[in-house]
């Protein structure tokens, strides 16, 4: 039997490269087909043209070429970055620009060819998939500049007849990638059979945790500005018209996001098919590890699984099957859920011994925060953790207080059994000293308090009594050696901006003072004054015999001026902050109180603290 032409082709071209093969059918089968017979010659010619249109998508979209450039782009930039990183951000800038500029370039191109024209999806995919990783790639170089300063791409897409189907002037480059990849998946779905290759589609873009993103633009709602389906072309009217003040922000805003005015009714068809798949995989996926962002995209796709999902979160955070089980993500879950019973058992949970040390307290105050909105039998089932917050938080720093000055404990019995009355009198406030005053003033900008006789020698007495743990200042052996002259690039620890002394590292961390503040926060937004005042009474009770802190007017400040710059070398200004936050925080009004926060110096203070 004989051979026939295409197997004899096929032989050909899989055994020689492509400039071999190429140079034989010049020589042998060119002639050949140029002397066929006019009617073979023209139905030769229709299917050769036929090839040439199935490969006007390849031309059209170039990827080899367009992602060498980038690619080479960016390997240049991040020479250029190891090569000068203190002084080339401005070039490593303009490196930048270019790459995007030359993605804002390419986008409307594979737009044209995978959904215009509805051909090659499969590599318009490969394309903007390389595109969004060249995206993260240039955001994350170690480069001076801010690559988000230059990702201004202006990039405008048109059909066919001349409309404008997507506008950025003022997004990302990601923006448009993302808009083009949901025009993209719909057009599949309406140009193939079947939705194989959505399905694929779908499972590598929720492969990059793209899946939230994609979920936003699947809007079966048009878009629309001023009744127009179109972006916006125009700038918005002057903020001091009728029609400024008629603009619908929301709206506004997701017309940006969607733009989706411009798809036909078969596409527009297809979004919720695109939608489930989505849906499906990121419910898969909540199943195995819920979190609150994978809840919030499933919820605002399809809200009629929430039950569903409920159960999931219930099972999985109140009652986990085991102890390192963090459930912190519990917390955001029931929160989004409006799921007050669930909040409120979850807490009880997180306040037991083997999870409380485990569990967030940035989840478990914003859930106090949440709750403390809610109704009032909510809000007082909410109290009891708000106060075992605040108190877990005050008593690391009375504990801090205490270390420090070891004979605390025999100074407030020394206050106990003397004559100091409980309260100072009622008096103005000291004038503030200007910065040159001579002896009084400190670089610490605490306020000098105006002498009182027969006040100033028993709260001395007090401070003596209470003793003091100076902070070590004297440097190891080792560091003695970082110290030197010659090792000096090489001792990044010794000599970065996050280094701490030794003196430093002992004093109270910073986050104790910025924890308690959180927490107090949380107590102002108490709405009702009376118990938010009861609340504080219950603090200032609960720590017994160190009550004299509150109690007795002068104790606090005494105790923060013995750590304050100028009174101890090396001092504890961050203990003295603390101590005045945590005075400040649960002190009755008035008096004492008012009188410290008049001393305490403004917030620009603590900004090296």
């Amino acid at each position: 039997m004989p051979r026939k032409p295409s197997e004899i082709l096929h032989s050909l071209g899989s055994l020689h490269d492509a400039e071999t093969f190429h140079n034989v059918l010049r020589r042998h089968l060119y002639p050949f087909l140029d002397k066929l017979p006019n009617k073979q010659a023209a139905s030769l010619v229709k299917a050769l043209e036929a090839a040439d249109n199935d490969l006007a998508g390849i031309r059209l979209i170039d990827f080899d070429k367009r992602s060498n450039i980038i690619t080479d782009g960016i390997k240049a930039l991040k020479k250029h970055i190891k090569s000068d990183w203190k002084y080339g951000y401005e070039t490593q800038g303009e490196m930048m620009s270019e790459m995007v500029i030359k993605m804002g370039k390419w986008i409307p191109d594979l737009w044209t060819a995978g959904v215009e024209q509805g051909i090659e999806h499969d590599l318009v995919h490969k394309s903007l998939k390389f595109c969004k990783a060249s995206l993260d790639a240039l955001g994350s170089t170690n480069s001076r500049t801010e690559f988000g300063d230059f990702d201004e791409p202006e990039i405008v897409i048109e059909d066919a007849s001349g409309k404008v189907v997507y506008e950025n002037r003022h997004g990302t480059t990601e923006h448009a990638i993302l808009w083009a990849w949901r025009d993209l998946l719909l057009s599949a779905a309406v140009q193939m059979k079947g939705m194989t290759l959505v399905e694929k589609l779908v499972a590598e873009i929720r492969a990059l945790g793209l899946a939230n993103e994609m979920l936003k633009r699947l809007d079966e709602k048009i878009t629309g500005c001023f009744g127009l389906d179109s972006p916006r072309t125009s700038e918005y009217p002057s903020s001091k018209s009728e029609e400024y003040k008629k603009i619908d922000w929301h709206e506004e805003e997701r017309r940006d996001l969607v733009m989706n005015g411009h798809l036909s009714p078969e596409m527009r068809a297809t979004i919720p098919k695109v939608k489930d798949l989505f849906v499906a995989g990121e419910v898969a996926k909540f199943e195995k590890e819920p979190t609150e962002n994978i809840y919030s995209s499933i919820m605002a796709a399809n809200p009629n699984l929430r039950k569903h999902l409920l159960t999931i979160a219930k099972a999985r955070f109140l009652t986990p099957k085991e102890r390192w089980m963090s459930i912190n993500p519990g917390f955001g879950i029931f929160k989004a859920a409006c799921a007050d019973t669930e909040l409120l058992q979850l807490l009880e949970l997180a306040s037991t011994p083997d999870r409380y040390s485990s569990t967030d307290d940035s989840f478990r105050r914003d859930t106090i925060a949440y709750l403390i909105g809610r109704s009032a039998t909510v809000r007082s089932k909410t109290r009891p953790h708000l106060e075992r917050g605040l108190l877990k938080t005050a008593e690391r720093i009375i504990e801090e207080i205490e270390r420090v000055f070891p004979s605390l404990v025999d100074a407030w019995r020394q206050l106990a059994r003397g004559k100091i009355k409980p309260t100072l009198p009622d008096e103005p406030s000291p004038k503030r000293l200007k910065p040159n005053a001579p002896y009084e003033y400190r670089s610490s900008g605490i306020n000098p308090r105006d002498p009182n006789p027969s006040r100033d020698p028993i709260l001395k007495a007090f401070l003596d009594k209470a003793g003091w743990t100076p902070a070590d200042e004297e440097e190891s052996e080792e560091e003695e050696k970082d110290d030197c002259y010659d090792d000096y690039e090489d001792s990044e620890d010794r000599f970065s901006d996050r280094y701490e002394s030794r003196a430093e590292r002992e004093d109270v961390p910073l986050n104790f003072i910025t924890e308690l503040q959180k927490w107090v926060k949380v107590l102002d937004q108490w709405p009702d004054v009376d118990e938010r005042e009861a609340i504080k009474r219950g603090i200032r009770s609960a720590f017994k015999d160190r009550r004299y802190f509150f109690d007795v007017d002068g104790v606090a400040d005494k105790l923060a001026r013995r750590c304050d710059y100028g009174a101890s070398q090396p001092c504890r200004q961050r203990l003295g902050r603390a101590i005045r936050e945590l005075y400040y925080s649960f002190a009755k009004e008035g008096g004492e109180k008012d009188r410290m926060k008049k001393d305490m110096p403004s917030s620009m203070s603590f900004l090296l603290v």
